[in-house]
């Protein structure tokens, strides 16, 4: 790859984890270091932490067409407590944290949602996206919550394609307008 002499090559560590809580409040009292922070890091210490979470709440009906806020604020201050233990970092949306020395290099940072249960009403499946620019690199966080089961397989793809062609952000920018690492630019998926 030819840069312009000009360009700054900067290197980024991220960790990325999803996590189907199926509805369940246990365990939000727990250490949760072993799940983001595993041995596997070592000393790497990632700027930044994206956690996607599915079945949040409980899914019945009601939670399906307007769900409580209560449980994801849970989460996130259980996560929270467990970065606070390893290192200093601050800024949290929608389960994105970053670490203070590199905050100054997110810009541009945006949320949206695509919803492909029921036909797109209700939120029990589909995808929560951010994307921000760190330094002048795009990046695009995704989770996703696809139908279950080997025989669902037509219905994942589907959705798949809905969530792709369909997401969208500021500008109408989607989320392949992040493109791939060669061009400069991210996207990272995590789904279940």
């Amino acid at each position: 790859m030819n840069l312009d002499p000009r360009t700054k090559v900067l290197t980024l560590d991220s960790f990325v984890g999803t996590f189907n809580l199926n509805g369940r409040t246990d365990g939000i009292n727990t250490d949760l270091s072993a799940w983001l922070w595993p041995s596997e890091l070592g000393s790497i210490q990632p700027e930044i932490i994206a956690i996607g979470f599915q079945e949040i709440v409980e899914l019945n009906p009601q939670q399906i067409m307007n769900s409580d806020p209560t449980r994801k604020q849970l989460w996130e201050r259980a996560i929270q407590r467990t970065l606070d233990e390893h290192y200093n970092q601050a800024g949290d949306e929608k389960c994105i944290f970053v670490k203070a020395s590199v905050l100054h290099k997110i810009k541009n940072v945006e949320g949206s949602v695509k919803k492909t249960g029921m036909s797109g009403m209700a939120g029990n499946k589909g995808a929560v996206a951010i994307r921000l620019d760190y330094a002048n690199t795009p990046i695009c966080f995704v989770t996703a919550h696809l139908a279950a089961g080997f025989a669902n397989y037509e219905e994942r793809n589907r959705d798949y394609m809905t969530i792709d062609q369909g997401l969208h952000f500021q500008r109408n920018r989607g989320i392949a307008d992040h493109g791939m690492v060669p061009r400069g630019r991210q996207i990272l998926e995590c789904a279940d």
